[in-house]
């Protein structure tokens, strides 16, 4: 008998470790900029637009970012998106659903940073 409950318990683990396996808790996105905003980002991927909230929870990666939030810092003040990912730049993004505005941006890396003239 507790070989059986046992065995049932299992299963029911398994079961459960493949279904949330399978919900799609982020996706990912890759595109170049189209537009940034103070609370948005808007990258055009190979097959659609996609525009992601973004939040202070939003973290950015690339080359440059640390410098930039130092010397924002500096100033005494902190860094948003706006000010480390500019229109045009190629960025890899981790996205998820948020409960109120539509889909948001966990985490926007930046591959290729746009040539400013």
């Amino acid at each position: 008998m507790r070989t059986f409950i046992t065995y049932a318990l299992s299963i029911l683990v398994a079961a459960n470790a493949t279904l949330i396996a399978q919900s799609p808790a982020t996706q990912n996105a890759t595109g170049r900029v189209t537009a940034v905003a103070a609370d948005s980002i808007t990258i055009q991927t190979s097959t659609e637009t996609l525009t992601l909230f973004v939040d202070s929870s939003t973290k950015v990666i690339g080359k440059g970012v640390g410098t930039i939030t130092g010397r924002l810092k500096a100033e005494g003040r902190s860094a948003v998106v706006a000010d480390l990912v500019q229109q045009y730049d190629s960025v890899r993004v981790k996205y998820g659903a948020s409960a109120d505005k539509g889909p948001r941006a966990a985490e926007i890396r930046i591959v290729v940073k746009a040539v400013r003239k």
